[in-house]
């Protein structure tokens, strides 16, 4: 295998469970590890966007980029949905 993958269960929760964020930064801190790049399924949100980002998720994948495909997000189109909700990332500075 060459990534890492974290369930959309685990991101459904991250905006609202520090469990889910731990275990985001758990799962992260493994890829880091093993040299493997982790892959964040199910974003939908903005925030969790902001989340997974911050804690080092390489690849996203979730209806936030776009409907289900073969590919991964590629880095202009996280730009491009980052730039949905600029303040996502300041609103969420007060969570975690």
């Amino acid at each position: 295998f060459d990534r890492i993958k974290l369930d959309a269960s685990f991101v459904a929760e991250i905006e609202h469970s520090e469990q889910a964020v731990a275990i985001l930064r758990s799962v992260t801190a493994l890829g880091t590890s093993l040299d493997m790049p982790v892959l964040a399924e199910g974003i939908e949100q903005p925030a969790q966007l902001s989340i997974v980002a911050r804690e080092g998720c390489a690849a996203i994948q979730g209806y936030l980029i776009g409907k289900p495909s073969r590919s991964l997000a590629s880095p202009d189109q996280v730009r491009r949905a980052m730039l949905l909700a600029p303040r996502a990332v300041e609103e969420d500075a007060a969570f975690g």
